[in-house]
């Protein structure tokens, strides 16, 4: 992305360009570039080319604003939220920007001074909503919530004011965040090919209608609950000590309590939303899954409990042994894949599939 000044000599003028992590000033002629900001993406230029708006630090992203004439580099007042996006007005004196807040502030260049033209205004995403009947989804969106809540079995209908429909089935709610709300879908949603209306009520003053999407309800929808941002097995080790890691990997033949949503009924049954039994008898999967190596699925995985996981409501608790002695792993981590109601179970199947690695060391667990 390149942005030109306008008004200056070809042969001086530099040209701004936007790097994936850094802004470079980059010759007119073609002659290279020079770094100008090292933390700063998304620019936004003014008509004379002297000023220069963008955003620095992509975990809390925030407005800054570069001066050419004197080189003079300061932050803008914003929203502690963070920023989504901005643009600078063309005479460079008005900065307008959408925050991760989902508001729409106008912000002074000279003074600082900010106003708000739009208040926070939640929506929902589809994106990333795998729901089905029984299943803990989590719901993303925006602006949802100021801040965050989380709830412990039995799980309510509201949460700090926010509350969930899905076809119209009041769904109960574990945690509610400014980017996410995780509900347990409805046993009495209807499972199938079009989509289903999922409703949010809350208290906004924005003038805008209160959040809804549509989303797509399966009849099965199971999946491991992962590390946020990797493909890596939420795990605990066989003690209960620490959380499977790279820096506290499985060890072969030790027995690890992984964690999944969305499979299904279990004998006995759990009210909705109630908290799963934490003695026998437990709340065992009636359709079981089958596990094995992700790269050779005719090496079966032991499991020696699937079911509800004790105290909790709307997780399950899968405990699998990794294999020891362990095949080859070039990559590090332990590529595990189950499939539920599989040929593994001793099932026919039913084509829901879920996966995840697991990282191991070499030497086996003690016995």
């Amino acid at each position: 992305m390149e942005l030109g000044h306008s008004g200056r000599a070809a042969t001086t003028s530099p040209t701004a360009a936007s790097c994936t992590e850094s802004i470079r000033l980059a010759d007119a002629a073609g002659l290279g570039s020079s770094l100008l900001i090292s933390d700063g993406y998304a620019p936004s230029l003014s008509d004379d080319g002297r000023t220069l708006l963008y955003l620095s630090n992509r975990a809390n992203p925030q407005l800054r604003i570069f001066r050419f004439n004197g080189f003079s580099d300061q932050p803008l007042p914003s929203d502690p939220a963070g920023v989504a996006q901005a643009i600078l007005s063309g005479d460079g004196s008005t900065a307008y920007a959408v925050t991760l807040g989902a508001r729409l502030l106008k912000i002074s260049v000279t003074t600082g001074a900010v106003q708000e033209l739009i208040p926070r205004t939640p929506y929902l995403t589809p994106n990333g909503a795998f729901p089905a009947p029984g299943k803990l989804t989590s719901l993303p969106g925006v602006g949802l919530t100021e801040l965050s809540f989380t709830a412990g079995p039995p799980l309510p209908q509201s949460l700090n004011g926010v509350g969930v429909t899905i076809q119209g089935f009041a769904a109960r709610i574990q945690s509610v965040t400014p980017n996410a709300i995780t509900v347990l879908v409805p046993p009495t949603v209807i499972p199938g090919s079009g989509t289903s209306a999922v409703d949010v009520t809350l208290t906004s003053a924005s003038p805008f209608d209160g959040p809804h999407t549509d989303v797509g309800v399966a009849q099965y929808a199971p999946e491991f609950v992962l590390v946020e941002g990797t493909n890596v097995l939420l795990a605990a080790h066989q003690d209960w000590s620490a959380l499977v890691s790279d820096d506290s990997p499985a060890r072969p033949g030790e027995v690890i309590h992984a964690y999944a949503v969305g499979l299904g009924d279990t004998s006995p049954a759990v009210p909705y939303g109630e908290a799963a039994p934490a003695q026998e008898p437990f709340a065992r999967m009636t359709i079981p899954i089958g596990c094995a190596n992700g790269n050779d699925t005719k090496a079966a995985v032991e499991i020696l409990f699937q079911g509800l996981a004790p105290n909790l409501a709307g997780f399950y608790q899968i405990d699998l042994r990794v294999p020891a002695p362990l095949p080859d792993l070039p990559a590090g981590n332990f590529p595990l894949y189950c499939v539920w109601g599989g040929p593994a179970s001793g099932g026919p199947g039913l084509g829901n599939g879920m996966g995840g690695g697991i990282p191991v060391g070499s030497s086996p667990a003690q016995q």
